[in-house]
């Protein structure tokens, strides 16, 4: 008797209202290229649809996956639980959250507004705990709303954080199954 187990490694994403998937082939080409076609993409809308894309994959994609979401706090925040319940009804979920910098510290920069963050601001004490605070209070709603469901989430703030951090997100949900 053979076994054959089809393994699909893609992306999906949501571009103006149209769903964008790529699957990766093999060879870090293929995957090199869906993320740059990902970051053109992301930088002429300048608009997130994770929502859109999880309900999308809530109710069309059928097969059971293990499902990768890179976000941010904000994005994170934006997850409706129900659409979280619907696809932990059949799927595995699992969140990487890439943390924004503080607006306080030396030469922060506005992306929206495209403007360097007034120097008055940079070093305020009271604003940096209030910033603290905030992010902390968000970041802890959000792991008590994925936790109802199993779903583990891993933050990540630099670069030379990215494999242990992800190592440790994969031991944690082998461990919760």
């Amino acid at each position: 008797m053979q076994i054959i187990i089809k393994i699909i490694l893609g992306m999906i994403y949501n571009k103006e209202d149209d769903m964008q998937f790529s699957t990766f082939k093999t060879g870090l080409g293929s995957i090199e290229q869906a993320l740059l076609t990902y970051e053109k993409d992301v930088e002429q809308t300048q608009k997130s649809y994770l929502g859109q894309t999880l309900e999308y994959i809530s109710k069309k994609m059928k097969r059971k996956m293990i499902i990768f979401v890179i976000t941010d706090l904000e994005g994170l925040d934006s997850i409706e639980e129900s659409t979280v319940r619907q696809i932990t009804c059949a799927n595995d979920m699992l969140f990487l959250s890439i943390n924004d910098a503080y607006m306080t510290g030396d030469k922060a920069y506005d992306i929206e507004s495209d403007l360097y963050i007034p120097s008055i601001l940079l070093n305020d004490k009271k604003l940096y705990e209030l910033e603290r605070k905030m992010k902390e209070e968000t970041y802890a709603k959000c792991t008590e709303k994925l936790k109802k469901y199993n779903v583990q989430v891993e933050s990540i703030s630099e670069e030379k954080e990215i494999v242990t951090r992800i190592i440790s997100l994969l031991e944690r949900h082998r461990v919760a199954k």
